[in-house]
């Protein structure tokens, strides 16, 4: 039996955040960090502040949707009505 290819669905992951904002969707449009001095701060150390390309963002955005989609047929497929 031959199965069909699932298409890659991936999008950037954003910045290290609070515990509160897990569950909250970040569409990173720049990466590293503007400031990068901060002597408590090892996170973005040897790297440079960049905007990212407007279709790599909106590629991300296509992406997260595609996700969201997939994610809402699998609810109402195993019954929780696209909530669960």
């Amino acid at each position: 039996m031959v199965m069909a290819a699932q298409p890659q669905l991936a999008f950037e992951q954003g910045p290290i955040r609070p515990p509160s904002e897990a569950y909250s969707l970040l569409i990173r449009v720049t990466r590293n960090c503007t400031w990068n001095r901060c002597s408590f701060c090892l996170t973005y150390k040897g790297e440079r502040f960049s905007k990212r390309p407007i279709e790599e963002v909106k590629g991300d955005i296509q992406a997260a949707k595609e996700i969201a989609d997939e994610i809402k047929a699998l609810s109402w497929r195993a019954g929780y009505g696209g909530e669960g």
